[in-house]
């Protein structure tokens, strides 16, 4: 028995469920900062997984410092350019998964569980509101979810089961309509899909292994649409099928392993013509071994396993598919007991693992000659196995997971040579089987993977391929992770907020800015499971949130902020079942909420803050979730998005008085069934604002005064497509929202409520630096209301630049990071990048101006507290670059102060080697002052706890 016991040659992918809790990041600041309470010393990990790189950036499924759960995560390999994509499914113990990745033309795909309609294809443009679900194919309850996600010309082939056809070939072009299932190979309920091997491209079509019932598994093809959809042949007579397998191209043939009439596995190769298939060479028929079995391409030449001991390669003809080394020829020896694994090419050699009596499985080499064909190093001496596994090829070399003497698993990499064959970093030291990295993935210039230190739990990490540029990325989940405040919320004269305790778990707590005020207001769920408090909302003079125990499950709850005023509203589902309150909203006299049923049917509640004025509002869904979201209170009548499945109607815009005969439908915009239904609601003066697709102009701004005939869209702005408006905020009597026109350009637009009075004023793509796209990003209104504030990350600075705005063009100007020398000027060459030299000194002294004085400027948010969420520190740091990044809210009064500050600037807080200053918001006590959540870094281990600063 090796070193990790029986698992010895099996490679093992945990992706755990880990309930997570808040920790968003906030910039550097030089403040005077004392700890108010270590609560928690904890340990765990973040646990990342299914990593994918799309065009230089790394996606992956994680579980962070965040009410969210496991959901989707990027990275540019820095810690501030790490961040949460989405909430998928707003749920803090939520299980999305990130299913079978892909990129497609820089388009993320994959398959995600948002709570309410399964498992099913999504794709992300790396931003939130570019984080949609595609189309929900399968019924409510189905355990199927997308697999093989391919890359396809505009789109993604993949396998999803409708509950009706079983698992199938599908094709998405990202929209809904343009999500087809291909052809029901194998007809009925039964699927043709194989669960064994993946789908590869190969020339402007997929091939993948299918069963149409008759023929069994064998090579079919698609290019995307029902009739390119078809079997290449029937490569092996009989209903067994020959289960191709193994594709790999070379030299513009696809090579695989399948089957022939006697059951031997052989090398075949295809153009994707019945014609063009066939076997390459008839190996003899043999009794031990598994036939010809994993493949590899190197310099057009095919390299092979057959009969388990014997390395082959081929270029494509019966006379050139040879033989290069017998490579277990000991005395006694069995051919067929081990096998060739893991074939890859790296520059010029072909890097493979191999097993023998006297080493075990290692890691072998090969040029495609005898003599250059051998074991490369013994990294564990003697006949425990190093199993190297990942094997990546990654600036000219190998780099692989392996044991070696006196190590657990780690990171290695190799030029071929035993000399050049090395531990890269010792990361957990010992031998500790339990802790293997895992997911080895390039993206952009760095290699990814996880591992666990035995520190900070299983996180992300990155490599240049040296022990000093081999690093954590971020510690997502940074428990030992003090208490990790999050939910901050005014109650009286003190702070309510959530954290976690060591003996307590994750409770409420309140503080009035002392180490002695700061207490836990009620342990509960006694026991120290934590009742996960969330959603903390105002209503009536009490805080009303969402928590769960043993008995009562997740329900509805207040407090006063006392330990007896802390009390359960009502257990909707009774007993130990959930009905998950969340996204309360106060409209009226009542707070609604969206709370599940006895029958797990997500629908509109609402309370008076008593046990018998709790209830459902309306059942929407007679046997489906209508699942009602995007709550927005106007004028007293609440407005929400739901979906109707009995009517078929799709996702639509109701409103409700807290009544069931006045909770309606307010207009079916996309008749047929909408599945995106409307977004981005907002109060305008007394009118609500939205985005919305009526099935024919796509995507754009529409207005509501609540009735049927006065739900109108506003403009089609971009009529080639959509223009996804965003960020309604009202302003000196007009609406302003960023959209996309049909140059594909996103631009600041303002509206007086008329087609003809809805107009573009601001285009980044005119501002000096911006190499498109630009990005536009939350709109905050100055507490005067002389000025709208906003965000735009100029690629050119490789930095998020603030702008402001009076509503006019020419009062449209950067007022961070970008000297005014550095905008365009009339008659400069827009195509010249020399933004001229600036001197470090008068850089500094400007800098040092910039931020004495921005802590006199108020803003405003339109938004509930918690939901600004500027980028951390350094997220888009380059030369030039500077992040306005802290935002401070008043309690008392909602305002919000902003300070703009250099990426580089310092000292900071906490901010030595393991330490970081988190959270992108602090909380207001009084006039000055104000709650962060920081490490310090005298106390490492003490992460993300409760401070002052002053």
């Amino acid at each position: 028995m090796d070193r990790f016991g029986h698992v010895g040659k099996a490679h093992i992918v945990i992706c755990m469920f880990l309930a997570t809790f808040p920790a968003e990041y906030v910039s550097a600041i030089d403040v005077t900062a004392t700890p108010v309470l270590d609560i928690n010393t904890g340990t765990s990990g973040s646990q990342p997984c299914n990593l994918v790189d799309v065009n230089g950036t790394l996606f992956f499924g994680a579980a962070g410092d965040n009410d969210t759960g496991r959901e989707l995560w990027m990275s540019d390999g820095t810690q501030g350019g790490t961040s949460l994509v989405k909430d998928i499914n707003p749920n803090p113990f939520s299980f999305t998964g990130i299913v079978s990745p892909a990129n497609a033309n820089g388009t993320l795909f994959f398959g995600a569980n948002d709570g309410s309609i399964g498992t099913e294809l999504w794709k992300s443009d790396g931003t939130e509101q570019g984080t949609v679900p595609v189309r929900d194919i399968a019924p409510p309850g189905s355990f199927s979810s997308p697999a093989d996600i391919t890359a396809l010309g505009s789109g993604v082939f993949f396998f999803h089961d409708d509950g009706t056809t079983g698992n199938e070939p599908w094709f998405s072009d990202g929209t809904e309509p343009g999500t087809i299932q291909l052809e029901d190979i194998n007809m009925g309920a039964g699927g043709s899909y194989s669960f064994l091997d993946g789908a590869t491209a190969f020339a402007g079509d997929v091939f993948f292994e299918a069963s149409n019932g008759a023929d069994g598994f064998e090579l079919w093809k698609t290019n995307g649409t029902p009739a390119g959809t078809m079997m290449v042949d029937d490569l092996r007579d009989g209903p067994l099928g020959s289960s191709p397998r193994n594709f790999v191209e070379s030299n513009g043939t696809l090579f695989f392993s399948a089957f022939d009439d006697n059951a031997q596995r052989q090398l075949w190769k295809t153009d994707g013509t019945a014609e063009g298939t066939g076997i390459v060479r008839e190996l003899p028929t043999t009794t031990v071994g598994p036939g010809v079995f994993r493949l590899g391409a190197l310099n057009g030449t095919v390299f092979f396993g057959a009969y388990g001991t014997e390395l082959w390669k081929s270029d494509g003809t019966d006379s050139g598919t040879v033989p290069v080394a017998d490579l277990d020829t000991t005395p006694g020896s069995v051919e067929g007991t081990e096998f060739i694994d893991l074939l890859t090419a790296v520059n010029g050699q072909m890097f493979f693992t191999f097993s023998t009596a006297e080493a075990g499985r290692e890691l072998w080499v090969s040029d495609g000659t005898d003599a250059g064909t051998h074991q490369v190093a013994d990294l564990w001496s003697g006949p425990a196995e190093s199993i190297p596994s990942d094997l990546t090829p990654f600036n000219g070399e190998l780099f692989f997971f392996a044991a070696g003497d006196d190590f657990g698993r780690e990171l290695w990499r190799s030029d071929g040579t035993e000399p050049g064959t090395q531990l890269v970093k010792d990361i957990t030291p010992g031998e500790n089987p339990f802790l293997t990295p895992d997911n080895l993935t390039v993206s952009g210039s760095s290699l990814f993977f996880t591992q666990d230190n035995g520190t900070n739990g299983t996180e992300l990490w990155k490599s240049d391929g040296t022990e000093q540029g081999t690093e954590m990325v971020t510690d997502l989940l940074t428990d030992p992770a003090g208490s990790q405040p999050s939910e901050f919320i005014r109650l009286g004269s003190d702070i309510l907020f959530v954290a976690t305790d060591d003996g307590a778990g994750r409770e409420l707590w309140k503080t009035d800015g002392t180490e002695q005020g700061t207490i836990q207001v009620r342990d509960i769920a006694a026991g120290g499971d934590g009742s996960s408090p969330f959603d903390l909302t105002g209503f009536e003079g009490e805080v009303y949130f969402r928590a769960t125990t043993f008995d009562e499950g997740s329900e509805l709850w207040k407090t006063d902020g006392t330990e007896q005023g802390t009390t359960l509203v009502k257990d909707i589902v009774p007993g130990p079942g959930n009905s998950f309150p969340q996204k309360m909203t106060r409209s009226g006299s009542l707070l609604f909420f969206q709370g599940a049923t006895q029958d797990a049917q997500q629908e509109l509640y609402a309370t008076d803050g008593t046990s018998s004025g709790t209830g459902l509002v309306r059942n929407i869904g007679t046997n489906f979730s209508s699942s009602p979201d995007l709550l927005t209170d106007v004028s007293g009548t609440l407005f929400f998005v739901a979906n109707d499945f009995d009517a078929g109607t799709g996702n639509e815009l109701y409103k409700s008085d807290g009544t069931e005969p006045g909770t309606v439908m307010v207009r079916d915009i996309g008749p047929g069934g909408n599945f995106f239904g409307p977004t981005e609601l907002a109060n305008i003066d007394g009118t609500l604002y939205f985005a919305a697709d009526d099935g024919t102009n796509g995507t754009e701004p529409w207005m509501s005064d609540g009735t049927e005939p006065g739900t109108v869209m506003l403009a089609n702005i971009n009529p080639a497509g959509s223009s996804s408006p965003t960020e309604f905020i009202a302003y000196q009597g007009m609406t302003y929202f960023f959209a996309t026109d049909a140059s594909g350009s996103r631009k600041l637009f303002r509206t007086d409520g008329t087609e003809p009075g809805t107009e573009a004023f601001f285009d980044p793509q005119t501002v000096k630096g911006v190499v498109g796209p630009a990005e536009l990003s939350e709109l905050l209104l100055e507490r005067d209301g002389s000025l709208l504030y906003f965000r735009l990350l100029d690629r050119g600075l490789h930095a998020e630049v603030l702008w402001q705005t009076d509503g006019t063009t020419e009062g449209t100007t950067s007022i961070d990071a970008v000297p005014p020398s550095m905008s365009k000027g009339e008659g400069e060459d827009e195509d010249d990048d020399d933004y001229g030299e600036f001197e470090e000194e008068e850089e500094e002294e400007e800098e040092e101006k910039r931020i004495s004085e921005s802590f006199s400027r108020l803003l405003i948010s339109r938004r509930s507290f918690g939901t600004v969420t500027p980028r951390p520190p350094g997220f888009f740091k380059g030369t030039g670059g500077f992040n306005p990044r802290i935002f401070y809210q008043n309690l008392d009064t909602g305002e919000i102060a902003f300070e703009p500050i250099d990426s580089f600037a310092g000292p900071v807080v906490g901010r030595v080697d393991e330490g970081f200053v988190t959270n992108n918001f602090a909380e207001s006590i009084g006039t000055e002052l104000f709650l962060i959540r920081v490490t310090d870094d005298q106390q490492p281990m003490a992460d993300l706890d409760l401070w002052i600063m002053d």
